[in-house]
């Protein structure tokens, strides 16, 4: 009888994205329940029947997207900008923040922070509620970090964002032993409910124009991480670059802007 054919290797499991460990402060030890796959602030690239993704950057709206700020946070700024302590000669540092306090839909967003040079430094990480003693994450990524935009995920970490809570959170440049200075930045972020109306608008809009919606709506968080996402899928893509540069300058964060930009 003729030999069965070997059956084909598998296909090599592409490499993803991780995050640099760090501890963790939460309250409970045991792993809190998973989150739904998807969450209202973002949604999945579309995918035809064929099973591979659209190109979003031919799909999405030529005109930029627009923030307006919900008239419930937008006031008084709350964002801290490359606060310098004890020394300088620092590369600049930024957390990716509206000026006042950032909505979210989600309950485990991603969130983003810029450093303007290389560093060997480590960075610390922490997010705090508004009655809370301890943070409800304290993280020290350890260097060295490269020069650009990066994200951590609250979900990589198991924390939740409560509905109707305010957190801050802050980036640093930890000072080491024999290194003068610290750098600190730092935002503010919470999460709400859409109401009826914006249910409506984002289930009646073309996937590629959500980003739109959500800047539109009054929710940056959402709208920068969507762009990014798809960022990743289509890091070519100029209108994204674009796009996300745009809601960079609309929250007053030209450098971070014009690195977006490629200039």
């Amino acid at each position: 009888e003729p030999e069965t054919a070997p059956a084909p290797p598998a296909a090599p499991r592409a490499p993803q994205e991780e995050l640099a460990p760090g501890r963790t402060l939460l309250a409970a030890r045991e792993a809190p329940p998973p989150p739904a796959p998807e969450e209202p602030g973002h949604e999945p690239a579309p995918v035809p029947d064929g099973g591979r993704p659209i190109q979003l950057a031919a799909l999405v709206p030529a005109a930029s997207p627009r923030y307006e700020a919900d008239p419930r946070v937008a006031g008084t700024p709350i964002r801290v900008a490359s606060l310098v302590r004890g020394g300088g000669g620092l590369p600049e540092l930024q957390v990716l923040a509206p000026e006042h306090v950032g909505l979210t839909l989600q309950a485990t967003p991603t969130l983003y922070w810029f450093v303007s040079r290389r560093t060997e430094r480590p960075v610390e990480f922490t997010l705090s509620d508004e009655t809370s003693v301890e943070p409800l994450l304290d993280l020290r990524l350890p260097g060295p970090h490269e020069p650009g935009i990066h994200a951590l995920s609250l979900r990589e970490h198991g924390v939740r964002l409560q509905a109707g809570v305010t957190y801050r959170w802050f980036v640093a440049l930890a000072s080491e032993p024999g290194a003068a200075g610290e750098m600190m930045a730092g935002g503010a972020i919470r999460r709400i409910d859409a109401d009826a109306a914006l249910e409506t608008r984002l289930a009646s809009a073309e996937p590629a124009a959500r980003a739109h919606v959500l800047a539109q709506a009054g929710l940056w968080y959402d709208a920068f991480g969507t762009l990014s996402d798809w960022l990743r899928r289509e890091p070519g893509s100029e209108r994204l670059k674009g796009h996300r540069a745009t809601l960079l300058e609309q929250v007053d964060l030209p450098q971070v802007a014009a690195f977006a930009h490629g200039r």
